[in-house]
């Protein structure tokens, strides 16, 4: 296992022990609020500010972008994650 593998195997340890719910909700709330902000950044040209982030419609897209973040984006990374853990820990493990 090279130096990169070994921090992996570290930091994701540490991580499985905080618990998949914490990780899904921490990962994909960061992820679908960024990408809520970033895309509204973008329509500025058309709109304003208050426009924008301050109405109901934001309120309705960012419950769909958290959604989006949890159970899609955080939820995949969480299996690869994982499956890459398995590899390289069990790579270990004398036979």
């Amino acid at each position: 296992m090279n130096k990169r593998d070994k921090i992996f195997v570290e930091k994701w340890a540490k991580t499985r022990e905080k618990g998949k719910r914490r990780y899904l909700i921490s990962v994909g709330a960061l992820y679908g609020i960024l990408t809520l902000v970033i895309t509204q950044l973008f329509k500025l040209d058309d709109n304003s500010f208050s426009e924008l982030f301050l109405t109901s419609l934001f309120l309705v897209k960012l419950g769909i972008y958290l959604l989006i973040g949890i159970f899609g984006f955080a939820l995949i990374l969480w299996v690869l994650s994982e499956k890459k853990y398995r590899k390289l820990t069990s790579e270990n493990e004398p036979k």
